[in-house]
């Protein structure tokens, strides 16, 4: 028996605009396995991004981050909503985190503006601490909290993708999550 830690925590690291987050839909998309948690996209108007829309995976949703918004605070030009980010995401990732029936929680994103909100670290945390795998999109660097509580972890594995090997990295995790699923929800059948 090996003591090597099992890499169970999947995160995906990029340049913005490089497709994190189309990567994690698609893998959803390919996937016929119980997934829960959220993730973001843009919204537009006229063709130019004015703000972030967090979706969970039930299909709620709400504008977390937007130019006009009135918000204290504020990164690049966008005012945070941090009480739809926790009613929307952190809130549904609580509740995957404490059903027991195997699922692989999805984060998207671990990310500058998510974390002004102490209740969203709390959730990454106890998700990546929990039995259930993670599959996440995470700032690659900057931050001392990700690379303190996030990024040092034995327990992930990180995928660096640029708009060339993006199709690669999805088709490696569509092949591995399956697997890394099975073993967990095998191990929790044990206990």
């Amino acid at each position: 028996m090996s003591n090597k830690t099992m890499q169970k925590n999947l995160l995906i690291t990029g340049k913005p605009r490089t497709g994190k987050t189309t990567l994690v839909v698609n893998v959803i998309r390919r996937l016929d396995l119980p997934f829960c948690g959220f993730y973001t996209s843009e919204l537009l108007k006229n063709g130019n991004r004015v703000g972030f829309v967090i979706n969970n995976l039930r299909g709620e949703r709400g504008i977390f981050a937007y130019v006009d918004s009135e918000s204290d605070i504020r990164v690049s030009r966008y005012g945070v909503e941090l009480d739809v980010l926790e009613a929307v995401g952190v809130s549904e990732v609580e509740r995957c985190s404490r059903d027991h029936e195997p699922k692989i929680i999805v984060i998207d994103e671990i990310g500058k503006m998510e974390l002004f909100s102490e209740p969203f670290k709390q959730s990454v945390l106890r998700s990546l601490n929990s039995p259930f795998p993670v599959l996440a999109t995470v700032m690659g660097r900057g931050d001392e909290w990700v690379a303190e509580n996030v990024l040092s972890r034995e327990d992930i594995k990180l995928f660096m993708i640029n708009v060339n090997n993006r199709k690669q990295i999805e088709d490696k995790i569509v092949r591995i999550l399956p697997g890394i699923f099975r073993e967990i929800e095998q191990n929790l059948k044990v206990i």
